[in-house]
């Protein structure tokens, strides 16, 4: 039996967040190693929680044991009025409340509160998408400085090399990141979204794109339309510093070449919720589809 829409809300992460999706189970020493990464740039951290604690509340987690609504009962009323826009608050699966109700630790960088987590183990969303319940960490976000999230990130390159340092840790299939997912949850339980389709092949407002496997222009990259679909003939326009100047650079805030088969591409001078042109054109560009088009008004 599928969860209806406020119990779906109420299990996704009430948080912006960058999602690594595993090729296979998250082990010990990636997690430490995740930390670790946190840990040297922070310096100390937030809570009174250790690395055992945390791991052994996100092993749980990986069963599908521990959802949101065993430890937070999901708020069913209306929100109106000032104490029931409070206990709605209390209740949101955000990271202030996480880390008041899990053991988790957290640590704070250059302006941004980071939380690992995991995002629908075990399908405890009990939803029938592609690739539902596989392994995603989840690296949750909280801006203590308003728009240090949502649209100054770019700017905090802190921020670009956790995510590289624990890519390389990881070594995820996919990496994306958005404000939501709920939005895409949502698509697959309107119909609006194939279930054949994984979330990850969405272009995010974020996202690691890898390289095609075989690349054969059809005509030459510098002289292509920004409305072409096929990420191989875009690839050269992503990566050659040369021809940033072209029409396709001012539809992303962010390139960063990690190696030879993958690149970082970010819409968006932050990871934030309102739809505009420039994004839903960026995925058009690469033949895919943006989060933010799943979004109904």
């Amino acid at each position: 039996m599928t969860l209806g829409p406020r119990q779906v809300a109420h299990r996704t992460h009430a948080a912006t967040a960058v999602y690594f999706v595993q090729k296979g189970a998250l082990d010990r020493r990636q997690f430490e190693g995740m930390l670790a990464v946190l840990e040297s740039r922070a310096g100390r951290c937030d809570t009174g929680a250790t690395i055992e604690p945390h791991w052994v509340a996100l092993s749980e987690r990986m069963t599908g044991r521990s959802p949101w609504d065993a430890l937070v009962q999901t708020f069913e009323g209306p929100i109106k009025g000032v104490e029931a826009a409070k206990r709605f608050r209390a209740s949101e699966h955000g990271v202030t409340n996480i880390l008041a109700w899990r053991p988790y630790t957290a640590y704070t960088v250059a302006g941004i509160q980071y939380v690992v987590d995991l995002f629908n183990p075990a399908n405890e969303l009990e939803m029938s998408y592609a690739g539902a319940g596989e392994t995603v960490v989840a690296l949750l976000l909280r801006e203590l400085d308003f728009g240090g999230v949502q649209y100054r990130l770019v700017e905090n390159e802190a921020f670009y090399e956790i995510v590289r340092e624990i890519a390389d840790i990881l070594d995820p299939e996919f990496v994306r990141g958005t404000y939501s997912m709920f939005p895409v949850l949502m698509a697959y339980e309107d119909g609006r979204l194939d279930p054949k389709r994984r979330p990850w092949e969405l272009l995010f407002p974020l996202s690691v794109l890898s390289k095609p496997t075989d690349l054969v222009f059809a005509v030459e990259p510098t002289k292509s339309r920004t409305t072409n679909d096929s990420l191989a003939l875009l690839w050269t326009l992503l990566t050659d510093p040369k021809v940033r100047e072209l029409p396709i650079a001012r539809l992303f805030k962010r390139v960063e070449i990690w190696d030879e088969g993958r690149v970082l591409v970010q819409v968006g001078g932050g990871l934030e919720s309102v739809l505009r042109d420039e994004y839903v054109e960026a995925a058009r560009t690469l033949g895919m589809t943006a989060v933010q088009e799943l979004v109904v008004a």
